[in-house]
């Protein structure tokens, strides 16, 4: 049973990654390219930048205002926000609503915001070449 399971987790987010690039998201690693300490995706709209971090089985995804010359992996405020289950945390940024910023609320983020559960180290060094936002 167990090896059925892992199959179909490995299904989902092999379809959820297909839809993210299929729409154009940008994907590529976190941190080193060559040791990665995560992988992420991202795309930028008008006034949003949405991001999903994905670390092992747990990951991140938000919706950040897009602010020239802020990075959008360590966001000040976000309109909206998950954390889980890559899979499920996959679909939630997948069915994000259009955005509206005239009805979006602004949530402040501490500086341990795009930390996973259980560490205490921020992804870095984060080079801000032409890696996750475009």
């Amino acid at each position: 049973m167990a090896a059925s399971t892992a199959n179909l987790d490995t299904f989902w987010l092999d379809l959820y990654l297909g839809e993210l690039l299929r729409r154009r998201w940008y994907v590529g690693p976190l941190g080193d390219p060559h040791r990665p300490a995560a992988f992420g995706a991202s795309i930028t709209r008008p006034s949003a930048v949405d991001v999903v971090m994905v670390w092992g089985a747990r990951a991140l995804a938000y919706r950040a205002p897009h602010i020239a010359g802020a990075d959008p992996l360590r966001p000040q405020w976000v309109t909206e926000h998950y954390r889980g289950d890559v899979s499920w945390v996959l679909r939630w940024a997948l069915t994000l609503d259009p955005q509206n910023p005239r009805r979006s609320v602004l949530y402040a983020v501490g500086p341990s915001f795009t930390t996973p559960h259980g560490t205490n180290t921020m992804l870095s060094p984060y080079a801000p070449t032409r890696t996750l936002v475009s």
